[in-house]
């Protein structure tokens, strides 16, 4: 809960100013985080590709990127990471476009697999290297 002096709470809404130095009290904000798998972008990549997620509490992260045929292309080990988002090219999951090989892919649908603990999400990329 978070203390407010001065405002009287009159419907979760609204405030209105108090005169008087009474503190009330308001209550917290709900968690402001889910697990979750955002769309890439760009998408169509060409040919990198980044993919936010969020997370409401520390895991490891790992991205799995499968062709539309099922094979794993890449795997991307993110390691353990804290709770909040990784929204923004600086920390989302970032794929250069290349498989275990180091080879650039072939344009074509692919598929990214977020696994964080329990978690499971999985988001369509096309990519469209040159």
């Amino acid at each position: 809960m978070s203390m407010l002096k001065g405002y009287t709470v009159t419907h979760q809404s609204n405030l209105n100013i108090e005169t008087s130095d009474s503190i009330i009290y308001s209550p917290a904000p709900a968690k402001a985080h889910q697990n979750d798998l955002a769309n890439p972008f760009p998408n169509p990549g060409n040919p990198e590709i980044w993919m936010p997620f969020t997370l409401s509490e520390a895991e490891h992260v790992t991205i799995k990127i499968y062709s539309a045929t099922g094979h794993l292309m890449r795997s991307l080990d993110l390691g353990q990471k804290s709770p909040g988002a990784y929204m923004n090219k600086d920390k989302a999951a970032y794929w250069d476009g290349r498989n275990e090989a180091g080879e650039t892919i072939t344009s074509g649908t692919y598929f990214c697999l977020m696994e964080a603990g329990s978690f499971r999400a999985m988001k369509k990329i096309m990519a469209l290297p040159t």
